[in-house]
């Protein structure tokens, strides 16, 4: 039997997909007075033949945790910019891989993504700054920063 085992560092400030590890072929338990999360991935015992390598790989890739990113916006002068919207897509975009959602007080929001899969973050506001927009890779559980500065934009007259 192959088990696939990782630590449990689920943090409750990141939003995201429910489950990033959910699949109908693979079975996930929490193991009692642990914090890790194990998973059979494959048991000749049940299916009475060797695993395939390339389907391994692909159960396994599914099963990898999410990756954290920050998206921090703020304006040229470095206070945060509350409010702002923020988009996450993978990259080509699928219809059930996209994310919106605003800044914070903080000028910062925190999202869960999939890792080592790329994503395109987008960055905008109305009355800020054009849609701005990087493409990203997490190849690693810790939390990944990308920061954003809105653009200067100055009003020279009003009309009445």
């Amino acid at each position: 039997e192959i088990y696939f085992l990782v630590e449990d560092t689920e943090e409750e400030e990141f939003s995201g997909p429910q489950d990033l590890r959910a699949s109908a072929l693979c079975h996930t338990e929490l193991l009692p007075r642990s914090k890790f999360l194990c998973t059979l991935i494959h048991s000749k015992l049940l299916t009475q033949k060797w695993p395939v390598p390339e389907s391994m790989l692909q159960r396994v890739k599914g099963l990898l945790p999410a990756g954290r990113l920050a998206v921090k916006v703020n304006f040229p002068d470095g206070t945060p910019a509350e409010g702002t919207s923020v988009a996450v897509s993978m990259f080509p975009p699928t219809e059930t891989s996209f994310w919106v959602t605003k800044a914070g007080a903080d000028g910062a929001c925190r999202i869960k993504v999939p890792l080592h899969e790329p994503h395109v973050v987008r960055v905008w506001d109305e009355n800020h700054m054009v849609v701005q927009e990087r493409q990203i890779l997490l190849t690693q559980r810790a939390v990944a920063v990308e920061e954003f500065t809105t653009d200067v934009a100055l009003v020279l007259f009003v009309l009445p």
